[in-house]
């Protein structure tokens, strides 16, 4: 806690008409409320003043735009350090928000803007909840996501308010909800236009109107079944936890303790039910999963914050044109997320089938997100608006930023910013969306060198968080910014790295994959290899991921690697010959695997003649797959591709699916200990040869802070 926050207050107390008190959430020099100590010691005493005053009603209203409470601090959760300690801070909240809930008054939330996490759990006591109806406004219980459970009341009084069968799902995968779909699901009593919220929820806190609440014959039903009979009540547990395991892998330990407590507090008596959250919370705050979650969501947030050492973080880009050149379904993909944060695009191709992919590209997450009923057709209409596809370089003189996704062509690249340089503005940002060339070779061949700088965006762009962005050796430093700033815009996550081939992620991932590719050739059945891997946490498997990307992209990018850092590097033999049979991944109906979504089979027709091995111990292939990517890491560290060890673990998770329980690949590296990861690439070596010989430098990785 700051002094300015010691001395002013996040809440206070606002007289409002015909005897209502409204408690006005504003925490001093932030633009989000969140819950820490000083919100609890405000809220106490906001208690005790209203306890005193005795008023008709209260309301809760939120003097942040666009922001109601964010949620708890999480810098306040991951202080936590023993089971005890979590579940006292647990019950701390819980007294808090049950001594709310019984006060004597007509309890009234005004909701506008974000109501996260122990935000939620605070409106949940009260006893009507109005919301904005905007698109600022989400809520929901997102702590599965932390690796915790709510631990203010949340398990036990969100299904009791929505039911259990719609409760139940939004507390297990965090999801948030839209105003609408709140209101349908019984968690808004009530919507509002958002300039009228707080005078309805002011009627309702002074008696004048009451709202109806109104849950249909057949939910109300279907709950009781499901939640108060034994036969209903065991059949949701056994269909719920199947789903649990299979969507989790038994890695999270945090769902199947959210399904254990709204299952069981449904019903229970209030003081039972939260006794036995708290001691939930207390046991899941402080375990391996909880801390690697909670290292990452403050990680990342840090990293929007302060993408890079030394420099101050600069402001979200005010760019309104940009240009993609190359469309695709990267440059599609590109385009979309621009348009989607309200900037005008041209979207530029040669090939006009081209510009129908990128179009369709750009269009599918936001049809996706229709059908799912998130989006309306109007807006996203207005989002697809924004771009206009051309085949020539019309309508480039006045935008803020050119992106080049053209195939990774050293000499295309070059081409395609030769040909703009000339027609755009002196201070227009040119960005290539290379993912592997480095940005001073590209830079070489055009003479705006200090207006290039990388962005590489990783597919799908709309689901991948990550940005590398990439300075070279003439990039101003204002250009940087500005592309910093750009990402920031787009809602991702900038990573700025070093002008190195294959940046980060992509080199942390080459001997990954090709370790992959090279167990395929001496053998392992590529089910046990991709297998194993899923396992273990990975997304998708290493020959998949290959499938997916594209042997023949894949190819390309090995090439540059390999040019860069010699035998190390070297692509599998095994790569070469899928190419030569035309087997280029899923876009060819098969690679590794033929086929797809749960059809796909190993491919034996391109892959005969392989010696056959038993599949080993899913331990061996991890082991083999991932300790060169450690080894790896440590060169990146060393190098300064990046300047922390913690980008390491950010870059693995956001940008290569590493799993997200594990906390990184440099974090899991420390689980393991330096003696292990080194015992493990010396038997390595050994038995595949050099490529696996431990760094010199390996120990600052484990000594890196």
């Amino acid at each position: 806690m700051t002094d300015l926050e010691a001395r002013i207050p996040p809440l206070r107390i606002e007289p409002r008409e015909e005897d209502v008190l409204a408690i006005v959430l504003d925490r001093p020099d932030a633009k989000v409320n969140l819950i820490d100590e000083a919100w609890l010691h405000a809220m106490t005493a906001a208690l005790d003043e209203i306890e005193r005053a005795r008023p008709a009603g209260i309301v809760l209203v939120s003097a942040k735009p666009g922001n109601f409470i964010a949620g708890a601090d999480v810098s306040l959760i991951a202080s936590l350090e023993t089971p005890a300690d979590a579940e006292r801070r647990a019950r701390q909240g819980q007294e808090l928000l049950s001594r709310l809930e019984d006060l004597p008054v007509r309890k009234v939330a005004a909701i506008r803007g974000a109501c996260l996490g122990g935000g939620l759990e605070t409106a949940l006591a009260f006893d009507w909840i109005v919301v904005a109806d905007d698109d600022r406004t989400v809520l929901g219980l997102p702590e599965v996501r932390l690796g915790i459970l709510p631990g203010f009341g949340g398990t036990w009084r969100l299904p009791k308010r929505t039911g259990i069968l719609a409760g139940l799902p939004l507390v297990l995968t965090g999801r948030t909800l839209r105003p609408r779909q709140a209101e349908k699901l019984g968690l808004a009593d009530r919507l509002a236009s958002p300039e009228l919220v707080e005078r309805v929820a002011i009627a309702i806190a002074a008696g004048r109107e009451k709202p109806k609440r109104r849950r249909p014959v057949r939910a109300r039903m279907l709950d009781f079944l499901a939640g108060r009979t034994p036969p209903g009540r065991a059949l949701l547990r056994n269909f719920t936890e199947k789903n649990v395991a299979k969507e989790t892998g038994g890695h999270y330990p945090a769902p199947p303790r959210i399904l254990e407590r709204v299952l069981d507090g449904y019903g229970t008596p209030r003081g039972a039910a939260m006794a036995r959250e708290a001691a939930a919370f207390g046991q899941l705050a402080v375990t391996p999963e909880a801390k690697n979650l909670l290292f990452l969501f403050t990680g990342n947030e840090e990293l929007a914050r302060h993408p890079w050492t030394g420099r101050p973080a600069p402001a979200d880009a005010t760019t309104v044109r940009a240009a993609v050149l190359g469309a695709g379904t990267m440059g599609g993909g590109i385009a979309g997320s621009l348009a989607g944060a309200g900037i005008q695009v041209r979207l530029r191709d040669v090939a006009v089938e081209s510009l129908r992919v990128g179009l369709a590209g750009a269009a599918g997450p936001l049809n996706r997100r229709v059908q799912k009923r998130r989006m309306k057709p109007r807006d996203r209409d207005a989002v697809m608006e924004r771009i206009s596809p051309a085949t020539d370089l019309t309508g480039l003189t006045n935008v803020d930023v050119v992106i080049e996704a053209v195939p990774e062509i050293l000499e295309l690249k070059q081409k395609v910013f030769r040909e703009v340089e000339g027609i755009v503005r002196d201070d227009t940002i040119l960005a290539t969306n290379t993912s592997s060339i480095p940005i001073d070779a590209i830079a070489h061949g055009i003479e705006a060198k200090e207006r290039l700088v990388g962005l590489h965006f990783f597919n799908p762009v709309h689901r991948m968080p990550l940005v590398e962005v990439i300075p070279g050796a003439r990039t101003r430093d204002g250009v940087l910014e500005g592309a910093v700033g750009l990402v920031r815009r787009l809602k991702k996550s900038p990573l700025v790295v070093a002008d190195r081939p294959g940046f980060l992620v992509n080199r942390l991932l080459l001997p990954y994959l090709n370790e992959a590719a090279l167990a395929v050739q001496d053998g392992w059945p590529i089910p046990a290899v991709d297998g194993a891997l899923l396992r273990f946490g990975m997304p998708m498997g290493p020959l998949r991921v290959l499938d997916e990307v594209g042997l023949d992209v894949a190819a390309k990018v090995s090439h540059v690697l390999e040019d860069a850092f010699g035998t190390r590097a070297r692509p599998a033999p095994l790569m070469q010959r899928l190419l030569e049979a035309g087997a280029l991944g899923t876009k060819a109906g098969r690679g590794f695997w033929v086929g797809t979504g749960r059809e796909r089979t190993a491919n034996t027709q391109d892959l005969g003649g392989l010696p056959a091995a038993p599949a080993p111990p899913d331990e061996e292939i991890v082991e083999r797959l991932l300790s060169g990517m450690i080894n790896e890491a440590a060169r990146c560290l060393a190098e300064g591709v990046v300047r922390e060890r913690d980008h390491l673990d950010l870059g693995t998770v956001l940008g290569a699916g590493f799993p997200p329980f594990r906390g990184g690949l440099a974090r899991w590296a420390l689980s393991l200990g330096e003696d292990e990861v080194r015992r493990r690439l010396d038997a390595l070596a050994a038995r595949y040869g050099e490529r696996f010989a431990p760094f010199e430098g390996l120990g600052e990785l484990f000594r890196n802070s």
